[in-house]
């Protein structure tokens, strides 16, 4: 005859309280840590944070190892993904945050933009190799028309950045 195991007993109701708002609620499983998914997604993300700034240099590594690997794949699909409502409210955020973050960058670049459509100011060569076209680049927005003309290779370099192997093509309108 086969023994027949008998159903196992709910686990007690315990009382903890939540890792991230810190509000008591009673759970039955062992690893109740969050009262609400929106407190679940919260604590998960400040792990996630946690864990990319622990390994800021390996996972910065990987990118750019991946990125030069598939860069025309990415680029293609940034170029399309900016294209949709999602990636144009994505590009409204940034733009509104890097407002709120640098108001003294975006006067400098507004007052570049407004100096060369006068006549104040004249797109030059390259300062480091001669190259044309260029991009004015700001060493202090406190003196926003004092910039230097460089390619976008030396641009980048300037930032302490590579330049991009192949650029995004432009979707046709």
């Amino acid at each position: 005859m086969v023994k027949s195991r008998s159903p196992r007993a709910p686990s007690r109701l315990r009382t903890v309280q939540c890792s991230t708002c810190q509000a008591a609620f009673e759970t039955r499983h062992s690893q109740g840590r969050y009262c609400s998914e929106a407190c679940a997604r919260d604590g998960e993300r400040k792990s996630w944070r946690a864990y990319g700034e622990r390994n800021r240099d390996r996972r910065q590594t990987y990118h750019r190892a991946h990125y030069a690997a598939n860069a025309e794949k990415v680029i293609t699909r940034t170029a399309a993904y900016l294209q949709t409502p999602a990636g144009r409210q994505t590009a409204t955020t940034k733009r509104e945050n890097q407002k709120a973050r640098a108001p003294e960058k975006i006067a400098a670049r507004h007052a570049v933009k407004v100096a060369l459509q006068q006549g104040r100011l004249v797109r030059q060569p390259c300062e480091r190799c001669g190259t044309e076209p260029t991009e004015a680049h700001h060493p202090d927005y406190s003196r926003p028309l004092a910039v230097m003309w460089l390619c976008q290779p030396c641009h980048l370099a300037e930032h302490g950045r590579a330049p991009r192997t192949t650029r995004p093509v432009e979707a046709a309108e």
